[in-house]
């Protein structure tokens, strides 16, 4: 296991959440206004580091080549980080792997996060502990990885803190029981794939403010999920609206939001859909009109 360094940003608003934007590009650029102004106005407040720590699993090589490692963020109690979409008021994290050797793609597997609920705001995440498994591709292959990670990454209780670790893991580093099983388990809890949740179909219907989904499970379907759209676009969003269970079926109405210009148009083959229930979770990659 290697252990990471960490800088926290300090506090600007004492309250829980703050509304953030949707735009990754935008996202960035406000953690770093949020970091100087907190400099400047809250000199000894607590920072990060203090209650947050980022550290990478070794894991094992996969049958294709490729590696499996964990990234751990390790939280203190009542403290919570984020997931990739985590609505407005969270701050997703963004993986930057450019100081790594030998290293063509990184794929992030990502755990069910937790629908969380404070002073009336909705976010996803994690609290106390999270594992990401993270599936290392090499550029030669057969070749050895060596890791460095810069992670920033969002923490909350009652204030809010942006946070920022590195971490590096030669490729000579060795996996034990521990680090093997942690990773194991964050790969256990992804969410079930459109066929593992028996969805015998699914289809999207969208209009100049909405997209509609349908879909037809082999069971039950869920009576109902919290269901997040992913639009893959940093100018459109899909926000649901109602969801109807009846019996195998589920529908699901999305309001649409555009902030480009000329007219939405949801790229439904790409639309990423996941629905969380108390104890479960769906990922549906791909929507097609119908």
């Amino acid at each position: 296991m290697v252990q990471a360094t960490g800088q926290g940003k300090q506090q600007l608003s004492q309250k829980r959440e703050f509304p953030l934007p949707r735009s990754p590009a935008k996202v960035r650029a406000m953690i770093r206004l949020i970091a100087l102004m907190a400099a400047l106005v809250a000199p000894t407040v607590a920072t990060s580091q203090e209650m947050s720590r980022m550290r990478l699993l070794p894991g094992w090589e996969m049958p294709d080549g490729n590696r499996m490692i964990g990234v751990e963020i390790d939280l203190d109690p009542g403290w919570k980080t984020y997931w990739r979409a985590p609505g407005a008021g969270g701050i997703p994290p963004m993986f930057d792997w450019t100081g790594s050797q030998n290293l063509a793609a990184a794929t992030i597997h990502w755990p069910r996060p937790e629908v969380q609920e404070s002073y009336g705001m909705t976010t996803l995440g994690y609290s106390d502990r999270v594992v990401f498994p993270v599936e290392l591709t090499p550029q030669t292959p057969g070749g050895p990885i060596d890791v460095a990670l810069a992670l920033s990454y969002g923490v909350c209780e009652d204030i809010c803190i942006p946070a920022h670790a590195t971490a590096e893991m030669p490729a000579e580093s060795a996996a034990d029981s521990t680090t093997v099983q942690a990773i194991e388990n964050a790969l256990a809890a992804r969410p079930l794939t459109t066929d593992g949740a028996g969805i015998q179909s699914a289809s999207c219907q969208q209009s100049a403010e909405t997209v509609t989904a349908s879909f037809r499970f082999a069971g039950e379907a869920p009576a109902a999920p919290f269901s997040v759209f992913e639009t893959g676009s940093e100018e459109t969003f899909l926000t649901p609206v109602s969801t109807q269970a009846d019996g195998y079926a589920l529908t699901i109405t999305a309001a649409l939001d555009h902030y480009g210009k000329g007219a939405p148009d949801v790229d439904l083959g790409n639309l990423r859909i996941t629905l969380l229930t108390a104890d479960s979770a769906i990922d549906i990659r791909g929507c097609p009109a119908g």
